[in-house]
This record gives structure tokens, sequence and C-alpha cells, in this order.
């Protein structure tokens, strides 16, 4: 039997499924700029962690109401590396979706669930308290690029349209 929180996942990338943009997904379309940042009510795109600034995780969007939440099926479903568990809201723009486990980044075609790219980077070892889980929330899109920190105080910078590392900057000592 699945766990609930996989149940989670699932349900949220079908609700993500269904607010992806039609057609086919274009990397190139990844562009996140201040005014997509401060719109009024998120729609299709899910551009921060909490949707918009204003942290009420609402969307304007209305196909799924209580008329038809009782009949919500997975799309599909992602399985992510290096975690046993996922604590993230996925980031959504303009059908790309944005994930991640431990150190790893992922980009799915949100319609679909076909991983589009990868970032991989190792776990580290010898973490204590909150930071041994190794759980993430999430990224930050700004233009084209996909923001991250990792579990040992670094701050990563991903091109989105390719998964590949930009630049990499400790912001702090891991192990003190």
């Amino acid at each position: 039997m699945p766990s609930k929180n996989a149940i989670f996942v699932a349900l949220l990338f079908g609700w993500a499924v269904a607010h992806a943009a039609s057609g086919q997904v274009l990397l190139s379309k990844v562009n996140v700029n201040s005014q997509d940042l401060v719109a009024p009510l998120p729609g299709e795109n899910w551009v921060s962690y909490n949707g918009d600034y204003s942290g009420r995780r609402y969307s304007q969007l209305s196909e799924i109401n209580v008329n038809n939440v009782g009949r919500l099926r997975a799309e599909w479903i992602f399985h992510a590396h290096n975690s046993d568990r996922m604590e993230v809201t996925p980031v959504v723009v303009n059908g790309m979706m944005f994930v991640t486990s431990a150190n790893d980044v992922f980009a799915l075609d949100a319609q679909t669930g076909r991983m589009v790219w990868h970032y991989a980077r190792p776990i580290t070892e010898g973490l204590i308290d909150d930071a041994s889980g190794h759980i993430s929330r999430g990224v930050g899109v700004w233009h084209d690029r996909v923001y991250r920190e990792t579990d040992n105080a670094h701050l990563l910078c991903l091109d989105a349209r390719s998964g590949n590392l930009l630049w990499d900057v400790a912001y702090a000592d891991w192990n003190r």
C-alpha cells in the first residue's frame, strides 16, 4: 500500500498537471520576472514556494471543486532519487515543474511527468540535527535560472533549460 506521502505527492502532481500549460513544454519559456512574482493571484504558474508573496497558497483556477474532488486521480507519479520522502512545494513555470529531493533538482514536464533534466549532487555525510534528514524545501526561479540551497550550506544556480551548474557559493561553514 502506498504511503500517505506518496499519495499526497501523486495528488499534488495531478493537480499541477491539470494546471500546466497545454501542449509541449518549451524550456525557452522558463523566464520568471518581477511581474510574475507579484501577480495578484497565481494561475497556471506557481512561481514561488507559496504561489505568490502573500503566502496564501491560493490559486484562481477552478477546475477542481467540491463537486469533482472525490473523482481526482493521479495522472503520473514521479519517484525522486536520494530521498525516502519529499517535503517540497513544486514550482511550475509555463509547463515546467521543478522539484527537489536531498541535494538533487529535477525539471519535469508538468503535463506528462517526463524528466527533462536532473541535477545531482552527493548528500553530505556527518550532518546532525535537522540537516541530517536531507530535506529540501524546493527551488526559487528567477528569469531562466533555478536557485537552491544544499544540505551543506551552499547556494547553487542552475540553467533552467539544461540543469547545468552555473555557480556554487558556500555561504556558511556547514560543520560548525
